[in-house]
């Protein structure tokens, strides 16, 4: 495991451990994030563009989530259709070269798609080049404007293994 990938996951869990009844805090998530299949999902509460939607997550030594398969799509999608209506930044963008969607982070292909039919389609001739998950779609994917403001969702990926064998 890279030290850099693991120091940001120690400040965020390392405070809360007091003792033998909060290690799973180590293993864990923080309050208000959820757990799912090696990643830490937190939903904001806040409306940002998506520049300020990124750098929200980077403050909690996160990223705007990386939807990489159809289960961790599912997953997102049945938890967010049980909360309010609304839409959600995901890390995708084609602001370096038009149709070229990667994510925001790392500049990457993306490796999965959920798109709703005839997305992405810069509206109109709109600058719609920031991925979303859209609620009258039933959160299927759709591209809008990045300076529209809405709801993020922040992925934190944590270590493989035993946190505690990695650092013990």
């Amino acid at each position: 495991m890279d030290l850099q990938k693991l120091i940001p996951i120690l400040m965020l869990t390392i405070p809360f451990v007091k003792g033998q009844e909060e290690l799973k805090e180590v293993c864990g998530c923080q309050d208000k994030w959820i757990r799912y299949n090696g990643s830490c999902y937190f939903i904001s509460e806040n409306a940002f563009s998506f520049a300020d939607a990124e750098t929200f997550c980077e403050q909690s030594y996160a990223h705007l989530v990386h939807i990489d398969t159809a289960d961790e799509n599912s997953f997102l999608k049945t938890y967010l259709l049980r909360m309010k209506d609304a839409n959600y930044w995901i890390g995708s963008h084609d602001r370096l070269i038009e149709g070229l969607w990667t994510y925001v982070d790392t500049n990457q292909p993306l490796t999965f798609t959920d798109w709703s039919p005839g997305q992405p389609d810069s509206w109109h001739g709109h600058d719609e080049d920031c991925g979303l998950l859209y609620f009258p779609h039933k959160y299927m994917w759709d591209d809008g404007p990045c300076d529209n403001k809405i709801h993020a969702i922040c992925e934190l990926r944590l270590p493989e293994g035993n946190l505690l064998e990695i650092i013990g």
